[in-house]
């Protein structure tokens, strides 16, 4: 199956009201290369939909060091669009910035 991007970025606008798509990887890209690219999006609570070795992945990435304001408007995201991504295989919880990494994703699944 082809999926038409590697990843998706999903999080709250600036509003914080709306759940928007903000970046996708580009096609073909797999593996590390992929994963670099989410990595580039910065240290923003938000959720992939990563496609890794042709199955879909849910990374909640929310860092513990954040301040609460900035992890309650990801939390609450987080439980609303749970049906709408119901087709992933699993849910990564990254909670720290050495977790943000291929090979502790790959150790997850």
């Amino acid at each position: 199956l082809k999926r038409a991007h590697a990843w998706m970025f999903v999080c709250l606008n600036e509003e914080k009201d709306t759940v928007i798509v903000h970046s996708t990887g580009e096609k073909g890209q797999k593996g590390q290369e992929a994963w670099d690219a989410m990595a580039a999006t910065g240290d923003a609570p938000v959720i992939f939909i990563f496609d890794h070795a042709n199955k879909l992945y849910k990374i909640y990435k929310c860092y513990d060091s954040l301040p609460v304001k900035a992890k309650m408007p990801i939390a609450a995201m987080n439980a609303k669009i749970k049906t709408h991504f119901d087709g992933t295989q699993k849910e990564i919880n990254i909670t720290e910035a050495s977790e943000f990494t291929l090979k502790y994703f790959e150790s997850r699944i």
